[in-house]
């Protein structure tokens, strides 16, 4: 039986970016919960449900959005694999580096909701990685 051999560690990368992440949840992501919530308030209301229900679900879900937003971690190792968490799922992949751009590519089918294949930049100073994820503005913060 053939034993797959261990991947070396990338010569070229900062060892500043290994460990792990946390999501920061910023401003726009805020935003785009509340616009969510208000759409879903208004469908409520529409379907004539009562405000006390309708209160009710709309913080349920602001918990759990928040919960799921506060959980999301982002691990990074040296030998240039990654895997990343959202809402109690994982994938893996690998990444590659260019100077300060990490350029992330997932293993196998795509299964959350982002991008098989992402690129953050390294802010070696601030410990942080920021790139959009359709559209809308990502940051990571080291932990």
């Amino acid at each position: 039986m053939e034993v797959a051999p261990v991947p070396a560690e990338i010569p070229e990368l900062d060892k500043r970016l290994v460990g792990t992440y946390k999501i920061v949840v910023t401003e726009e992501a805020k935003q785009m919960m509340r616009d969510g919530l208000k759409a879903i308030e208004a469908d409520a209301r529409a379907k004539g449900i009562s405000e006390a229900e309708v209160q009710a679900q709309v913080n349920n879900l602001r918990t759990q959005m928040t919960a799921a937003l506060e959980a999301t971690r982002l691990m990074v190792t040296p030998m240039g694999t990654f895997t990343i968490e959202i809402n109690g799922q994982s994938r893996s992949g690998t990444f590659s580096v260019d100077g300060n751009t990490i350029s992330f590519v997932q293993a196998g089918e795509p299964s959350m909701n982002i991008d098989p294949a992402f690129t953050l930049e390294f802010n070696p100073d601030k410990q942080t990685l920021t790139g959009t994820q359709d559209g809308k503005q990502m940051v990571f913060a080291k932990v």
